[in-house]
């Protein structure tokens, strides 16, 4: 494992031990190599703790992709376009 995933899952376990941890049922992280590669780390130190990825950060990555594909680029633009109206009548 690369030093910097030992050091990531190092100090993700150092907070986790101040913590108590039997109220600790999951630990949401950003979704990088870094942090996969720690998860497995963090997820074997600590049995009944899911670690994963947020989910809104998986979304935002898959906008961003599907927004290269020119189809779905025009229907994000109206999508967009909806929402920005809906937000400035709140």
């Amino acid at each position: 494992m690369p030093k910097t995933d030992e050091k990531i899952s190092e100090s993700i376990i150092a907070v986790v031990n101040s913590l108590d941890v039997q109220k600790l049922s999951a630990i949401t992280t950003d979704t990088s190599l870094n942090m996969r590669n720690a998860w497995t780390v963090i997820e074997n130190e600590f049995k009944h703790v899911f670690v994963g990825g947020c989910a809104l950060t998986e979304l935002d990555l898959l906008l961003k992709a599907l927004v290269e594909i020119p189809a779905y680029a025009a229907v994000l633009k109206d999508v967009e376009f909806v929402a920005r109206g809906i937000w400035e009548c709140l």
